[in-house]
């Protein structure tokens, strides 16, 4: 666990393979933030994360499940899921140069809830039935807000409140 730290360059919090547990909180990073569960089932937890350079969360192959609440990146952002059935929520959240979620091939189940995209928003569930939320989100103007459901059977979409003046649904079987 990190907690209550100001980090003056990047930070870098990896787990390796096997079942994991990573939680940071209250944090600044004055760089890059690299968190990478590897191979196994991983529970990845931020909360009040302020990240000036790129972040990048890998959960790696396995059931992981990431919780991220209150997090500021001023630069690009990558959340890889990874393959197995995995649990993104994403609550509170400004991405400045934007925000692109994989969630791999496995019955994933993503929330984007007050999701700022800033520059991008992409979510791509990768094969399987995955379901994707996402409420009371926004971009930039003039920037596609893109959401993939994969390819699998019985990926679902549900939509509330959202600000996006541009939006690409792509691969569901139902939006609602």
């Amino acid at each position: 666990m990190v907690a209550g730290v100001n980090v003056t360059g990047a930070l870098s919090a990896l787990a390796g393979d096997g079942n994991d547990t990573v939680n940071l909180n209250s944090v600044n990073v004055g760089a890059a933030l690299t968190v990478d569960g590897a191979a196994g089932n991983d529970q990845i937890t931020m909360k009040t994360i302020d990240v000036t350079g790129t972040t990048t969360v890998t959960g790696g192959t396995g059931i992981d499940k990431v919780a991220v609440d209150q997090f500021m990146a001023n630069l690009g952002a990558s959340l890889d899921l990874g393959d197995g059935a995995d649990v993104l929520s994403l609550t509170d959240a400004a991405f400045t140069a934007g925000l692109n979620v994989a969630a791999g091939a496995g019955i994933d189940a993503v929330t984007l809830n007050r999701v700022n995209g800033g520059a991008a928003l992409s979510v791509n569930l990768g094969a399987d039935s995955d379901t994707l939320a996402v409420s009371n989100s926004t971009v930039n103007a003039g920037v596609t807000a893109t959401f993939n459901g994969g390819g699998g059977t019985n990926d679902v979409l549900t939509q509330t409140n959202n600000t996006f003046g541009l939006q690409s649904n792509i691969d569901f079987d139902s939006i609602i």
